[in-house]
């Protein structure tokens, strides 16, 4: 799956077209990935599920960085997510974007994804459960204890997952 000149990027679009989006990229054979989850409405008496992107407006895509500016042309892309400082695209590390997307696939738990800074936690792996496997940061937010998997630039992808489920690592 790893290409040594590939990397994540992230991609803003339009209000409502992240899957559009994803399915063009996907039909001009790039690799990308659109985190999903499913909320639950009231309609007319009735509760319905409808699957929604999890982060609103982005979606990740795995390229070479000479591809950017033929990605920039796809209907309904706005940009690239871009550092404040250089104005660079944000490159995902490998390693981040793996647990961020294990951690979104096999969740049981509603995953949050913030901007504000949580402070460092302790790291560790998780052992038992449907997440078996992904390593975090364990914190305490908002008084549940819950793994993180920071995503450069882009905030925090936090789920809640019981402390018996947990080892530190050394």
């Amino acid at each position: 799956m790893e290409h040594p000149t590939k990397k994540w990027y992230v991609l803003y679009v339009r209000h409502n077209t992240e899957i559009k989006v994803e399915s063009h990229l996907k039909n001009e054979e790039y690799t990308c990935y659109l985190p999903i989850h499913t909320v639950y409405r009231e309609y007319k008496g009735k509760r319905i599920s409808i699957d929604r992107p999890l982060i609103s407006g982005l979606v990740f895509v795995y390229i070479h960085a000479d591809e950017i500016p033929v990605i920039e042309q796809f209907p309904n892309v706005y940009r690239f997510f871009c550092h404040r400082e250089t104005n660079a695209p944000v490159v995902i590390p490998d390693k981040q974007m793996a647990d961020f997307r294990f951690m979104t696939d096999l969740s049981g738990e509603q995953i949050q994804v913030i901007a504000e800074t949580i402070p460092a936690g302790t790291l560790v792996t998780i052992v038992k459960g449907s997440m078996q496997g992904i390593q975090g940061e364990l914190v305490k937010y908002n008084k549940h204890y819950c793994i993180v998997v920071r995503l450069n630039e882009l905030g925090c992808a936090l789920v809640n997952i019981p402390i018996s489920y947990i080892r530190r690592n050394k």
